[in-house]
């Protein structure tokens, strides 16, 4: 699904009336040449299509979560990795605000451009992981979707202490169960969902 296709879309929902939000920052503080942008990369993030896939999927998992998102609510997307998601959840749902996280710099930079170039002005992005990150406690709704994920148990208490209360985490967690370690780190309920999915295998349902 093309981006003009999910603007046009959502086109009879108000746009933001700032490009700044409280403890998200500035849009994009620097700008990149197209020509030094790494083209994408197969991954979570690879596509518009897999966006719209994912999102479907988690409907299965999170009722409510459309009509939250079109609401406007604080989503924080950990790994976002060159910011394909993070500008379909931006086009899509333009009353919320998409925040991205990745430890890498080139793909902090590179997905802080192309939300820049696709106009997403309700998209922020900045370097960092669950541990490090400054957004500070903001968040409704957090995904951490990307495969392999190992999180130690700072980073499932920080995962908790991003969220506002009532928030939800969604995690893929591959590197075995996770349940009692979210229960661990303080979240009020867990829900451990198998979807059997190439793309998106399980999934965990935690709420702070």
């Amino acid at each position: 699904m093309s981006n003009q296709k999910l603007t046009a879309a959502r086109s009879s929902l108000p746009k933001p009336a700032a490009a700044r939000h409280r403890g998200l920052g500035e849009l994009c503080p620097f700008p990149l040449a197209a020509a030094w942008l790494p083209k994408p990369m197969p991954g979570p993030h690879r596509s518009s299509a897999f966006g719209h896939n994912l999102l479907g999927k988690i409907c299965s998992v999170a009722p409510g979560i459309i009509a939250r998102l079109d609401t406007g609510i604080n989503v924080l997307v950990v790994d976002c990795g060159p910011g394909e998601l993070l500008r379909y959840l931006g086009g899509m749902f333009p009353r919320s605000r998409i925040a991205g996280i990745d430890p890498l710099e080139w793909n902090v930079a590179c997905a802080r451009q192309q939300a820049h170039a696709a106009g997403r002005q309700n998209v922020w992005v900045q370097p960092g992981t669950l541990t490090t990150h400054t957004y500070g406690a903001i968040f409704h709704l957090i995904f951490h979707l990307a495969p392999g994920t190992t999180l130690r148990a700072d980073e499932f208490a920080a995962a908790r202490g991003s969220l506002r209360d009532g928030g939800s985490l969604i995690l893929r967690h591959d590197g075995g169960p996770a349940y009692r370690k979210l229960r661990q780190a303080g979240f009020a309920s867990v829900r451990h969902v198998v979807l059997a999915d190439a793309d998106l295998p399980h999934v965990y349902v935690a709420r702070r």
